[in-house]
Formats: C-alpha cells, sequence, structure tokens
C-alpha cells in the first residue's frame, strides 16, 4: 500500500516538474 503512495507522489512531483519547466520555457524561450 505504502508502494502506491510513493509511485502517485513521484508521479505528482513528475508532474510539478513538468509544469515548472513549461513555465520556465514559456517565459524564457531558449534558443
Amino acid at each position: 500500500m505504502w508502494l502506491l503512495d510513493v509511485v502517485e507522489g513521484k508521479r505528482m512531483t513528475v508532474r510539478s516538474l513538468k509544469e515548472k519547466l513549461g513555465a520556465l520555457s514559456k517565459n524564457e524561450p531558449i534558443d
């Protein structure tokens, strides 16, 4: 059961990281 929580937690952190990266790339496009 705890393993499922860990997987969900990783999934959420990955999602938030992708959102942060997306926002950064939108605000400051890297050529």
